[in-house]
C-alpha cells in the first residue's frame, strides 16, 4: 500500500494528506505555512490533530506512518527566508 492509499484508508482529507506529506519530506512548519497560505501556529495545531487521528507521536511518527515505516532515506532540509535548501 502506498502513502496515498494509506491516507485515503485513514480518512484524511486532501489538506491533511498534503500536510502529512510535507512533514514526512522534512519540511519545517515555517515553510509548510508559507506553502499552504496559513500560519505556523495553525500548522502546529493541524499536526497535533493528525498525530491524534493517526495514533502517532511527533514528526518522526508522522513520517514513519506516511512511509509505512519502510526506512525511507532521510533528507535534511533547511528553511530560511521562506525557502528550503537541501543539505547534501
Amino acid at each position: 500500500m502506498n502513502a496515498a492509499d494509506r491516507c485515503n484508508a485513514a480518512g484524511l482529507d486532501p489538506r491533511e494528506s498534503k500536510l502529512l506529506a510535507m512533514v514526512a519530506l522534512g519540511r519545517r512548519n515555517e515553510c509548510i505555512a508559507k506553502e499552504m497560505s496559513t500560519t505556523e501556529r495553525r500548522v502546529a495545531s493541524e499536526l497535533a490533530a493528525l498525530e491524534r487521528k493517526l495514533g502517532v507521536q511527533g514528526r518522526v511518527g508522522l513520517a514513519q506512518w506516511y512511509f509505512g515505516d519502510l526506512g525511507a532515506p532521510v533528507r535534511t532540509v533547511l528553511c530560511f527566508g521562506g525557502e528550503e535548501h537541501e543539505l547534501r
